[in-house]
């Protein structure tokens, strides 16, 4: 297949392959009473996920403040000095009663883990964000635990996702250990 010379290499293949280091997952609740056997099935027929990849994503960097990342393939999270990941997702097409998981893959190991924020200001894009114009980051909605390299991990962000629209969300490390995802 093509590549469409207007998106990054990367974000084809998050998109195309859905081989992703992020998506997010929102799907509307299972009926109650059910089988556990049945109920299986009855998710596989009647709800589908949706899948959302990041329509921006980059991080910004405290000791290089006019320096854009937005074009780097990994997320990095770090305490000291402080390093703050952005996610932003285009959500359409979802109805009322949805969990929104966020999916992501981490690259290294974090024996304190991340936190997850939101972020109220959407106008940010990845290839024009600095440390010094990235968007306030938000109250903590959620923590991942300890992270170990080579595994998938999903947290619900379901407070955060509200309805349909753009929706982003920022990682912070509290710890000194560099993170990437």
């Amino acid at each position: 297949e093509k590549f469409d010379r207007g998106l990054t290499m990367r974000k084809q293949i998050l998109a195309t392959l859905l081989i992703v280091s992020l998506l997010l997952f929102i799907s509307t609740e299972t009926a109650v009473g059910i089988s556990a056997a049945s109920s299986a099935t009855l998710q596989l027929e009647q709800m589908l996920p949706q899948i959302f990849t990041p329509v921006d994503d980059t991080y910004v960097n405290q000791l290089r403040p006019t320096t854009n990342f937005g074009t780097r393939k990994a997320l990095r999270m770090d305490a000291s000095p402080v390093r703050n990941s952005y996610l932003k997702f285009d959500v359409q097409g979802i109805s009322g009663g949805t969990t929104a998981v966020l999916r992501f893959h981490a690259r290294t190991d974090n024996t304190d883990g991340l936190n997850i924020h939101a972020v109220s200001d959407n106008s940010w894009n990845e290839d024009t964000m600095f440390w010094t114009n990235a968007p306030a980051i938000g109250q903590i909605i959620a923590t991942t635990g300890p992270l170990e390299a080579g595994n998938w991990y999903e947290i619900d962000v379901s407070s955060a996702v509200a309805g349909e629209g753009l929706i982003s969300f920022a990682f912070t490390n509290p710890s000194s250990q560099v993170s990437r995802i």
